[in-house]
């Protein structure tokens, strides 16, 4: 690989990272940011010169998502998770309501079936 495409796929690290040494934290990932942060000129990526470069950044940024969307991607499943977590146990809930009411009725039908031998008392 050429100096220019490292430099240019570190560069794409630390903005994946969001760790830049040079353009500013919470930038989106892009050709132009991507140069910048290599330290080159904006139009220097260009696609007729670096194809591969120019589809590994055009794929990174389709993936990229700033700190307040990936931070609202989690919201989403920490309330999904929060809902699933509340179904189980509205569902487990019922089935203990279910069985205490079952047992109840097998208690009142276990004393009406219950057979009173005369003890040695009473022989």
């Amino acid at each position: 690989m050429s100096r220019f495409i490292n430099e240019c796929m570190e560069a794409l690290e630390r903005l994946k990272q969001n760790k830049p040494l040079i353009i500013q934290k919470g930038s989106r990932i892009n050709l132009d940011t991507v140069a910048l942060e290599a330290g080159k000129n904006r139009s220097s990526i260009r696609k007729d010169r670096y194809p591969e470069l120019y589809a590994i950044i055009q794929e990174a940024e389709q993936n990229d998502l700033t700190p307040r969307q990936q931070d609202a991607v989690k919201l989403e499943k920490i309330k999904f998770e929060r809902d699933r977590y509340k179904k189980l146990y509205e569902e487990a809930i019922g089935r203990e309501l279910m069985l205490v009411d079952r047992l109840s009725e097998l208690e009142k039908k276990n004393k009406q079936n219950v057979l009173k031998f005369p003890s040695a008392n009473n022989v």
